[in-house]
């Protein structure tokens, strides 16, 4: 059993980036976990969770880390930008029974 709680912490100490970088990834995208319901807060919550017992574990952060991490988030974010959707524009055309009319139909 100490063998196995072991291999975790060793493991868990090795994907601290990994959580963090899924952390600022969903955080950008917060949005998108509203949108799933409360199974997208409990997935963020999770992610949460393990990027803060993870980065305790390993001894915190130096400052090397910082700067490679701010790096790191910075290109995630550039990566991002252009999967965005783009937001609709609202259309010009008359709707509805002004549109029926303009038509020149003839009664």
């Amino acid at each position: 059993m100490k063998k196995i709680i072991h291999f975790l912490k060793a493991e868990l100490k090795k994907s601290r980036y990994i959580f963090f970088m899924l952390l600022v990834t969903m955080t950008y995208n917060i949005q998108q976990i509203n949108s799933i319901g409360w199974g997208g807060w409990v997935l963020y919550a999770t992610i949460a969770v393990f990027a803060f017992v993870s980065n305790n574990l390993a001894g915190g952060i130096t400052l090397e880390e910082v700067k490679a991490l701010s790096d790191l988030v910075k290109n995630v974010t550039n990566a991002l930008k252009p999967a965005l959707p783009k937001k609709r524009r609202k259309s010009t055309k008359p709707k509805g029974r002004k549109a029926r009319k303009s038509k020149g139909a003839v009664k």
